[in-house]
């Protein structure tokens, strides 16, 4: 694993494992074709009061094993590459302490409990065929990885965000009746907005949450838009929707808006946003996508977009250089990265309210859970690998760490 998951320092291999064992035939044996009798590896089921989701169970002993990932969004929880697809497919990453994690009556298990689940089952029948496993028993373990929340510093050098830019322009064109020097730049209404694709692939299908502030506001409309090429050159109209605002993971609105078109290498994407009977009064004073972001705290140093230029920014979707209130020819389109951009469900560039610097590892080669027990020192705790044929249960130094959950009880 990543950093400190490389270091064993208190290793437990179950030594009275052996290949000739196959759990899963040891339970036909012993009591027939898998039935809902309450018998080891009987497939159950049991929900979570909390938010209804419905996981299944498998019994071993007397013990309830859920047979899924926790994917319960307690606050701080992540989903893997920031993607609530990803929570739904293979649960959440939790960090330390685990205190409420588990619904009433269940609990995180001990390093002991997993000993015993490792007394009656390999690691190979606890993963799923995809992970190189029997799934033997229905415990259906995944490589889905783990995460570490990072300095920002750190993360900036080492996270992998596609190279996209998006740009912002608050704008006059075709509203100067309304937006207009003498007139308070509230009565204004309308961006452009530019995204270009700067990776050496083309991508299409992209997402663009932006925050405004105020979740009562209309959807915009769009008349005026261009696709480029890598050249440079017209390759199209850009094909750009806007759907209802809605919140996201953390409960902050923001407004959709959806690229279908294949963006080339290089290329880029121009559009209009035009509110209809809002402006910008509506918006909220501290927009998460407009508003000023410096500091340590910031991932990236940002002086906010200035709508008070919109009036001056009388110029078309192509004019990239205006003059403004103090008569100073300046560059009009802004980098704004505070405007998130997502591919099939997960973040790929720019930063969203309470976004996390963290990394992500290990997805296609890393099965580890925590466990309950305490290491021994503060920011020592136990975990449980069982990527490989033999299960380990190591203590390391995990403050920062991520990992998926399962949740136990006794029947």
């Amino acid at each position: 694993m990543r950093r400190l998951f490389g270091v064993i320092v208190s290793v437990f291999v179950v030594a009275s494992l052996c290949a000739c064992t196959d759990y899963a035939q040891k339970i036909q044996d012993e009591y027939g074709p898998e039935d809902s009798s309450g018998k080891d590896g009987v497939s159950g089921e049991m929900t979570d009061y909390r938010d209804g989701r419905t996981y299944k169970t498998v019994s071993v002993g007397k013990v309830e094993w859920m047979a899924e990932n926790l994917s319960y969004a307690k606050s701080g929880s992540l989903c893997f590459f920031n993607s609530p697809k990803l929570c739904d497919k293979y649960g959440r990453l939790y960090g330390w302490p685990l205190s409420d994690v588990c619904p009433d009556g269940w609990h995180v298990p001990d390093e002991g409990e997993w000993r015993d689940l490792f007394s009656f089952a390999t690691p190979s029948a606890l993963r799923s065929k995809n992970a190189g496993g029997t799934d033997a028993i229905g415990f259906s373990v995944k490589y889905v990885g783990a995460g570490e929340v990072v300095d920002i510093p750190t993360y900036m050098s080492e996270s992998n965000d596609a190279k996209i830019d998006v740009k912002v322009k608050p704008s006059a064109y075709q509203n100067t009746d309304n937006c207009a020097p003498g007139y308070d730049w509230l009565n204004c209404a309308d961006f452009f907005i530019e995204v270009h694709n700067n990776e050496s692939n083309a991508i299409s299908g992209m997402d663009l949450r932006f925050y405004l502030g105020n979740e009562f506001i209309e959807t915009p409309v769009s008349y005026i838009s261009q696709l480029f090429g890598g050249e440079g050159n017209t390759v199209g109209i850009s094909q750009v929707s806007f759907d209802s605002y809605v919140p996201d993971e953390n409960g902050q609105y923001y407004l959709p808006i959806k690229i279908a078109n294949e963006i080339p290498s290089g290329g880029w994407i121009v559009f209009q946003l035009k509110w209809l009977t809002m402006t910008y009064a509506n918006f909220g004073t501290d927009a998460w996508s407009l508003a000023a972001h410096t500091g340590n705290d910031a991932f990236v140093s940002f002086d906010g977009i200035d709508l008070s230029q919109a009036p001056y920014f009388t110029g078309n979707e192509l004019e990239q250089w205006e003059v403004d209130f103090y008569g100073n020819t300046v560059e009009a389109f802004k980098s704004d990265p505070y405007i998130p951009v997502y591919f099939d469900g997960a973040r790929i560039a720019g930063y969203g309210p309470y976004y996390q610097p963290a990394l992500f590892f290990g997805e296609n080669e890393l099965a580890v859970f925590w466990t309950s027990t305490q290491g021994s020192s503060r920011d020592w705790i136990y975990y449980v690998d069982i990527s490989k044929d033999e299960p380990e249960i190591s203590e390391d130094d995990l403050a920062n760490y991520y990992l998926p959950v399962r949740c136990i009880r006794y029947k």
